[in-house]
Protein backbone atom coordinates (compact mmCIF):
# COMPACT_ATOMS: atom_id res chain seq x y z
CA UNK A 1 0.00 0.00 0.00
CA UNK A 2 1.48 3.35 -0.94
CA UNK A 3 2.13 6.06 1.64
CA UNK A 4 -0.90 8.17 0.61
CA UNK A 5 -3.36 5.26 0.88
CA UNK A 6 -1.87 4.12 4.20
CA UNK A 7 -2.12 7.67 5.59
CA UNK A 8 -5.72 7.97 4.36
CA UNK A 9 -6.69 4.60 5.88
CA UNK A 10 -5.17 5.58 9.23
CA UNK A 11 -6.83 9.01 9.16
CA UNK A 12 -10.23 7.34 8.69
CA UNK A 13 -9.36 4.67 11.29
CA UNK A 14 -8.38 7.23 13.91
CA UNK A 15 -11.37 9.43 13.07
CA UNK A 16 -13.79 6.63 13.97
CA UNK A 17 -12.28 6.14 17.39
CA UNK A 18 -11.46 9.73 18.33
CA UNK A 19 -14.95 10.60 19.61
CA UNK A 20 -15.03 7.65 22.04
CA UNK A 21 -11.50 8.38 23.18
CA UNK A 22 -12.13 12.07 23.86
CA UNK A 23 -15.33 11.49 25.76
CA UNK A 24 -13.65 9.05 28.14
CA UNK A 25 -10.18 10.58 28.48
CA UNK A 26 -10.26 10.33 32.29
CA UNK A 27 -10.10 6.53 32.18
CA UNK A 28 -6.68 4.94 32.87
CA UNK A 29 -4.57 4.10 29.85
CA UNK A 30 -1.12 2.80 29.01
CA UNK A 31 -1.27 4.61 25.66
CA UNK A 32 1.27 7.32 25.00
CA UNK A 33 0.18 10.92 24.45
CA UNK A 34 0.80 10.53 20.70
CA UNK A 35 -1.42 7.40 20.49
CA UNK A 36 -5.18 6.92 20.32
CA UNK A 37 -6.71 4.34 22.67
CA UNK A 38 -8.77 1.70 20.87
CA UNK A 39 -9.52 0.10 24.23
CA UNK A 40 -8.30 0.74 27.75
CA UNK A 41 -9.52 -0.21 31.20
CA UNK A 42 -8.34 -0.71 34.73
CA UNK A 43 -8.84 -4.37 35.60
CA UNK A 44 -10.18 -5.67 38.89
CA UNK A 45 -6.62 -6.82 39.75
CA UNK A 46 -5.61 -3.08 39.67
CA UNK A 47 -3.58 -3.45 36.47
CA UNK A 48 -4.49 -1.78 33.19
CA UNK A 49 -4.92 -3.25 29.72
CA UNK A 50 -4.72 -0.94 26.71
CA UNK A 51 -4.72 -1.29 22.93
CA UNK A 52 -3.32 1.82 21.28
CA UNK A 53 -3.12 3.00 17.66
CA UNK A 54 -0.52 5.34 16.28
CA UNK A 55 0.03 6.80 12.87
CA UNK A 56 3.23 8.59 12.00
CA UNK A 57 4.74 9.42 8.64
CA UNK A 58 7.48 6.83 9.21
CA UNK A 59 5.68 4.16 11.25
CA UNK A 60 2.12 3.16 12.11
CA UNK A 61 1.20 0.52 14.65
CA UNK A 62 -1.34 -1.08 16.94
CA UNK A 63 0.04 -1.92 20.39
CA UNK A 64 -1.25 -4.00 23.31
CA UNK A 65 0.05 -3.16 26.78
CA UNK A 66 -0.66 -4.77 30.15
CA UNK A 67 0.55 -3.71 33.59
CA UNK A 68 0.69 -0.51 35.57
CA UNK A 69 1.60 2.98 34.45
CA UNK A 70 4.81 2.65 36.48
CA UNK A 71 5.70 -0.72 34.87
CA UNK A 72 4.29 -2.25 31.69
CA UNK A 73 4.61 -6.03 32.08
CA UNK A 74 3.59 -7.24 28.61
CA UNK A 75 3.54 -5.61 25.18
CA UNK A 76 2.57 -6.87 21.75
CA UNK A 77 3.03 -4.68 18.70
CA UNK A 78 1.76 -5.01 15.15
CA UNK A 79 3.48 -2.77 12.61
CA UNK A 80 5.23 -2.80 9.23
CA UNK A 81 8.48 -4.01 10.81
CA UNK A 82 6.83 -7.14 12.29
CA UNK A 83 4.73 -8.49 9.39
CA UNK A 84 3.70 -11.73 11.15
CA UNK A 85 2.19 -9.88 14.13
CA UNK A 86 -1.51 -9.18 13.62
CA UNK A 87 -4.54 -8.54 15.74
CA UNK A 88 -7.85 -10.23 14.93
CA UNK A 89 -11.36 -8.96 15.52
CA UNK A 90 -14.69 -10.75 15.47
CA UNK A 91 -18.15 -10.60 16.97
CA UNK A 92 -19.58 -13.68 18.71
CA UNK A 93 -23.37 -13.76 18.78
CA UNK A 94 -25.15 -15.65 21.56
CA UNK A 95 -28.88 -16.13 22.16
CA UNK A 96 -29.16 -13.09 24.47
CA UNK A 97 -25.86 -11.24 24.05
CA UNK A 98 -22.84 -10.71 21.82
CA UNK A 99 -19.15 -10.04 22.39
CA UNK A 100 -16.93 -7.90 20.22
CA UNK A 101 -13.49 -9.47 20.70
CA UNK A 102 -10.03 -8.27 19.72
CA UNK A 103 -7.30 -10.90 20.10
CA UNK A 104 -3.74 -11.88 19.26
CA UNK A 105 -1.61 -14.96 19.79
CA UNK A 106 1.87 -14.90 21.28
CA UNK A 107 3.57 -18.28 21.56
CA UNK A 108 1.14 -20.74 23.14
CA UNK A 109 -1.05 -17.98 24.61
CA UNK A 110 -4.02 -16.11 23.18
CA UNK A 111 -4.92 -12.73 24.66
CA UNK A 112 -8.52 -11.61 24.08
CA UNK A 113 -10.10 -8.30 24.98
CA UNK A 114 -13.86 -8.64 25.02
CA UNK A 115 -16.59 -6.05 25.09
CA UNK A 116 -20.08 -7.56 25.47
CA UNK A 117 -23.29 -5.83 24.50
CA UNK A 118 -24.54 -6.53 28.04
CA UNK A 119 -22.10 -6.84 30.90
CA UNK A 120 -18.63 -5.53 31.51
CA UNK A 121 -15.57 -5.71 29.27
CA UNK A 122 -12.37 -7.47 30.25
CA UNK A 123 -9.33 -9.55 29.37
CA UNK A 124 -9.15 -13.30 28.84
CA UNK A 125 -5.90 -15.28 28.51
CA UNK A 126 -5.93 -18.81 27.08
CA UNK A 127 -3.27 -21.50 26.86
CA UNK A 128 -3.86 -24.09 24.10
CA UNK A 129 -7.52 -22.99 23.95
CA UNK A 130 -8.18 -23.31 27.70
CA UNK A 131 -8.89 -20.10 29.62
CA UNK A 132 -6.25 -19.66 32.33
CA UNK A 133 -7.22 -16.13 33.38
CA UNK A 134 -10.28 -13.95 32.93
CA UNK A 135 -10.29 -10.50 34.52
CA UNK A 136 -13.11 -8.01 34.20
CA UNK A 137 -12.62 -4.29 34.02
CA UNK A 138 -13.30 -2.43 37.27
CA UNK A 139 -14.75 0.42 35.21
CA UNK A 140 -16.62 0.54 31.92
CA UNK A 141 -13.47 0.77 29.82
CA UNK A 142 -12.67 3.60 27.46
CA UNK A 143 -12.78 3.24 23.76
CA UNK A 144 -14.20 -0.07 22.68
CA UNK A 145 -13.08 -2.96 20.57
CA UNK A 146 -15.92 -2.22 18.15
CA UNK A 147 -15.14 1.50 18.07
CA UNK A 148 -12.56 1.21 15.33
CA UNK A 149 -14.29 -0.46 12.40
CA UNK A 150 -12.28 1.29 9.71
CA UNK A 151 -9.76 -0.92 7.90
CA UNK A 152 -6.35 -1.36 9.48
CA UNK A 153 -3.42 -3.25 7.96
CA UNK A 154 -2.74 -4.66 11.45
CA UNK A 155 -6.22 -5.97 12.34
CA UNK A 156 -7.74 -8.92 10.47
CA UNK A 157 -11.53 -8.67 10.47
CA UNK A 158 -13.47 -11.94 10.85
CA UNK A 159 -16.99 -10.53 10.93
CA UNK A 160 -19.86 -11.99 12.92
CA UNK A 161 -20.49 -15.61 13.79
CA UNK A 162 -21.72 -17.98 16.44
CA UNK A 163 -19.40 -19.46 19.05
CA UNK A 164 -18.52 -22.55 16.96
CA UNK A 165 -17.52 -20.46 13.95
CA UNK A 166 -15.57 -18.10 16.13
CA UNK A 167 -13.65 -20.87 17.92
CA UNK A 168 -12.55 -22.20 14.52
CA UNK A 169 -11.36 -18.72 13.55
CA UNK A 170 -9.30 -18.52 16.72
CA UNK A 171 -7.87 -22.01 16.25
CA UNK A 172 -9.44 -23.60 19.34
Amino acid sequence: MNIFLRHTAWTVFLGFISAASLSQAAEPTLCKASETPIFSCKLKNTKTVSVCASSHSTRSSVDYRFGKISKVELTYSANDQIPDHKFHRGEVVYANNSDDILWFTSGKYRYSIYSPTRGGPGLSVSLHGDVVSRIECSNSGSGATEGAKAPSPFIIEHGTGDLTTFEKLRGE
